[in-house]
């Protein structure tokens, strides 16, 4: 499996104050489809797979698969951070970091996602045919995709950031 450093997207958040700073994000933010609003950040990951396979009389099986994972991280980036406080400006690389370890935690979900697809189609007995074969690699590969992509929203629901990230930790 391959999975690429994400690639960062920036958009621009302007404030003085932590409260601002959350202003700014929850109006500029990607709109998320899961929760239907703007969010600080977002991923968007995908599952790309090329495979060749052996093609004998009467049986077609997989010879050899390359999965791919590339993603791609929208995030906040503070454009007016010398007109904070230094307590604000202190509190700002706390803030990221929580951000992106929720986002990094998506991420995970894609690569488990990966890693189970490439064991299924290895796994994949020889067909009649290599119509058949690739009939069911993609049937497979809709089917885990989909699953993932339910497994996204549920982390989403659960371990979404409840609180504000310029809270204090306690």
């Amino acid at each position: 499996m391959e999975v690429p450093e994400s690639a960062i997207q920036h958009y621009p958040v302007y404030g003085r104050t932590p409260f601002e700073l959350h202003m700014s994000m929850v109006q500029n933010g990607p709109f998320n489809e899961i929760v239907q609003k703007r969010v600080y950040a977002e991923i968007h990951w995908r599952l790309d797979w090329k495979f060749d396979y052996v093609n004998e009389p009467g049986k077609c099986r997989l010879s050899r698969l390359v999965i791919t994972m590339p993603t791609t991280i929208t995030m906040p980036k503070w454009m007016d951070e010398e007109g904070a406080s230094a307590e604000t400006r202190a509190l700002w690389p706390m803030v990221l970091g929580k951000i992106r370890t929720h986002e990094d935690g998506h991420k995970a979900i894609g690569m488990e996602g990966a890693n189970v697809l490439a064991r299924r189609l290895k796994s994949l007995p020889a067909y009649p045919t290599c119509q058949e074969l690739n009939q069911v690699i993609r049937s497979e590969g809709a089917r885990i995709v989909g699953e993932y992509n339910l497994a996204n929203r549920a982390f989403d629901r659960t371990e979404a950031l409840r609180d504000n990230p310029f809270k204090r930790e306690r």
